[in-house]
């Protein structure tokens, strides 16, 4: 008898085993399935947010690009600006230049005729006169680099100065500019016996309204900025 029952609890605790291992394992599969759903809904929340994030990236380099477009639109239209103001001898007729460091001031005519004063205060006295010739962009760099090759300034050397300043140097805007030199009054009194050549080289820069000589004297290697008025 005891046997009998000692087998049937054995059958009992063995069949409640089963039942609680199949009731946990249910229990975890219920408990894997609800974490599957969660995990399956944190997926796709997650790739919802991504994909919101990316929308907003794109969004983002969208404006970022069509800014960079309009930058880079304004920078042509000022490059092609100035490219015409230097197609001919206006942008230099239309304007009085001053030196920014020592005052001296440059006119230049119509006529092809020019007038460069000591200063702006005294226009009749202490200046240099004749006529002046000019180059710009492709033109100017071929006379730079072969009619004043005695100055050796080559047109590697002109494109190295257009490649490390970013876009406000570049072979468009390069002049050349040459003062023939006929009469230079000191005090009154002409001081000059034999007319002779100044050349300048350097750039024209435009940025708005405002317009400026950056040049070079060949002859003594100064450097001044002329500035419009």
């Amino acid at each position: 008898m005891k046997k009998k029952f000692l087998k049937k609890s054995a059958l009992v605790l063995a069949v409640a085993t089963i039942a609680v291992f199949g009731m946990t394992a249910c229990n975890a599969k219920l408990a894997e399935s609800s974490q599957t759903e969660q995990a399956s809904s944190g997926i796709k929340d997650a790739f919802q947010e991504e994909r919101e994030k990316n929308t907003d990236v794109k969004t983002e380099k969208e404006d970022n690009s069509q800014e960079a477009k309009e930058r880079e639109s304004e920078k042509e239209t000022e490059k092609q600006t100035a490219e015409k103001k230097t197609d001919s001898t206006d942008f230099l007729t239309s304007y009085a230049w001053k030196a920014s460091r020592d005052g001296s001031y440059l006119l230049f005519e119509d006529d092809g005729t020019f007038k460069y004063y000591q200063s702006s205060e005294e226009l009749t006295d202490n200046y240099y006169s004749g006529t002046y010739e000019f180059y710009t962009g492709k033109a100017a760099v071929k006379y730079v680099t072969t009619d004043l090759e005695d100055y050796s300034v080559t047109e590697e050397e002109i494109n190295d100065v257009c490649s490390r300043n970013d876009g406000l140097y570049d072979v468009s805007n390069f002049v050349c500019i040459v003062l023939n030199n006929e009469s230079c009054i000191i005090d009154g009194e002409e001081t000059v016996d034999e007319a002779y050549e100044t050349p300048y080289y350097g750039f024209y820069i435009t940025d708005g309204d405002d317009h400026v000589l950056d040049l070079v004297n060949m002859n003594s290697a100064n450097y001044a900025v002329y500035v419009a008025e």
